[in-house]
């Protein structure tokens, strides 16, 4: 697994792994023989974009049960989808090493 976002706009490249935010531009970068290259960075900043993000989904898990108040049902179906995603993501990767 790999945390990654990249953003293609009209001017730039946007990349965000999930430690570091990358901005480069322009875009349309070509070297001496007319061939495309990786443009220049403008911006190399580290960030965290969920910095606290563990210890508040511990928390709520705790605060609900300790209440004995039911789970958010919203979050439960998200949980549900965002879970049966990455099981099809694991599964899609199993089957491709298998096809090898």
């Amino acid at each position: 697994y790999q945390f990654s976002i990249d953003i293609v706009t009209t001017d730039e490249l946007i990349e965000y792994n999930g430690r570091e935010l990358i901005v480069k531009g322009p875009r349309e970068t070509f070297d001496a023989d007319g061939l495309y290259t990786s443009p220049p960075v403008i911006i190399r900043e580290e960030m965290d974009l969920y910095p606290d993000s563990w210890s508040n989904s511990i928390n709520y898990f705790l605060d609900v049960v300790k209440s004995g108040s039911d789970f958010c049902e919203a979050f439960q179906e998200s949980n549900l989808q965002s879970t049966g995603l990455f099981l099809d993501i694991l599964d899609n990767m199993k089957n491709n090493q298998r096809d090898r």
